[in-house]
């Protein structure tokens, strides 16, 4: 006859072939002092309560920081859209000043706001001279300026050289 032990229970194999099923009591090594079967220790209740808090207080933690973290990426498009705008807003002002500068759009506004002309076009046709005629007798004919410009070009022309002796005179 042999002995097979799994736990608290055994198990008797007989010579026989018949096996018999007899439970054992339980070793000394699991019983308390008072022979009482030993429990599991449980976890008091405040080491509970306060595991629990630090976890609610984490999660709290992770939902307002995943709130600031959305406003931030709200306020960053914001920004983002606003300064697309005032890209474009840029861009059509440098092709406003482009344009202002054109010398197309100064003319247009010279004769439109300062009722500027240019002067009249005079073409002369200049032949050179036969041997009848020598160099000195062609008469050299000027174009009769009219006009605001044709006025302030000569009266420019004929003050400009006193400017520049006044100023030299004023420096000596």
């Amino acid at each position: 006859m042999s002995t097979v032990s799994h736990g608290s229970a055994s198990l008797e194999v007989r010579s026989e072939g018949q096996s018999q099923f007899i439970p054992q009591p339980p070793s000394n090594a699991a019983t308390k002092s008072t022979g009482r079967r030993k429990s599991r220790r449980s976890v008091p209740l405040p080491i509970i309560v306060s595991c629990a808090f630090c976890c609610l207080i984490l999660a709290l933690g992770l939902v307002a920081q995943h709130s600031i973290l959305m406003l931030r990426f709200e306020e960053l498009a914001a920004l983002q859209n606003e300064l697309a705008r005032e890209q474009r807003i840029q861009d059509h002002l440098q092709l406003e000043l482009m344009r202002a500068r054109s010398p197309q759009q100064i003319e247009r506004l010279a004769r439109e706001r300062l009722n500027l002309r240019e002067p009249e076009r005079v073409e002369y046709l200049v032949l050179a001279p036969t041997t009848q005629e020598t160099a000195s007798q062609v008469a050299t004919v000027e174009p009769k300026a009219t006009g605001v410009l044709a006025e302030v070009a000569k009266w420019l022309t004929d003050n400009w050289p006193r400017w520049g002796q006044a100023e030299a005179s004023h420096l000596r």
